[in-house]
């Protein structure tokens, strides 16, 4: 129902539970729930705002796993922790960056400003004897 579409858009927003476990938690599928958003833009909206504000989310909660420490000095466990908050760390970085990846992702355009840039092409003369602007009658 759109009551339930709408409930697990709440939750991806808060969320790193992917959709088809939020989905098992309320008895329905992620087959469904496509179902039930394709064609109609308000629910398609929806979706893509709950997936936008999600990267967010997991942004800030890397920065949580990052830097809590209260685990670190646990003696033998320690360096676990630290290894699994890493593997953590990553796997949300990842999901930020394919989610919103005009914020978090690697690659940063600092030539157009996300405007295409047109082709110019090029002319090389090798010193044939041939004008390439000569015109042929």
């Amino acid at each position: 129902t759109v009551e339930v579409f709408q409930s697990i858009c709440e939750e991806i927003q808060v969320s790193h539970e992917g959709l088809h476990t939020l989905c098992k938690k309320r008895n329905t599928s992620a087959p469904a729930f496509f179902d039930l958003m394709e064609g109609n833009e308000t629910l398609t909206e929806l979706y893509t705002c709950a997936r936008a504000r999600q990267a967010d989310y997991l942004a800030d909660l890397i920065h949580e796993v990052a830097f809590d420490g209260s685990r670190d000095d646990t003696p033998f466990t320690g360096a676990n922790h630290v290894q699994r908050d890493k593997l953590k760390v990553e796997s949300l970085k990842w999901t930020a960056a394919k989610l919103k990846p005009k914020k978090y992702g690697e690659k940063i355009d600092v030539t157009s400003d996300g405007e295409k840039i047109a082709a110019q092409p090029i002319v090389i003369n090798l010193g044939s004897g041939i004008d390439p602007n000569a015109t042929t009658d």
